[in-house]
């Protein structure tokens, strides 16, 4: 049992990997347009740069670079089997006293 809560973990932390690196590589591709301060916002590119087009589309490319430094320091502090198994432990615990106290109406695992 031990052994299928740490392959669960590692699978969740494979699956974070690589939504980690699909978002990163999204935002990369919207960064190439210019995004409207209204929300939802809209990507765009005007058909003739402007200096003021160009120096929006270079402030929001640095805005880029410094969300990925930000989020790969977050993801990384969440991306560990040790996290997932502390998680899995944790809703274990929530089921069991659940079940003790009759709240619950699955049987734990054996």
């Amino acid at each position: 049992m031990v052994r299928k809560r740490e392959l669960t973990a590692m699978a969740d932390v494979k699956r974070l990997e690589i939504m980690t690196a699909e978002r990163i590589v999204h935002r990369g591709v919207l960064a190439n347009f210019l995004r409207t301060a209204a929300g939802p916002p809209l990507h765009w590119l005007p058909v003739a740069h402007t200096p003021a087009t160009e120096a929006l589309l270079k402030q929001q490319q640095a805005d880029l670079a410094d969300w990925k430094v930000g989020y790969s320091k977050l993801i990384s502090n969440q991306c560990s089997v040790e996290f997932f198994l502390g998680r899995m432990e944790a809703l274990l615990e929530r089921q069991h006293a659940e079940l003790r106290t009759g709240r619950c109406d699955i049987a734990p695992e054996q």
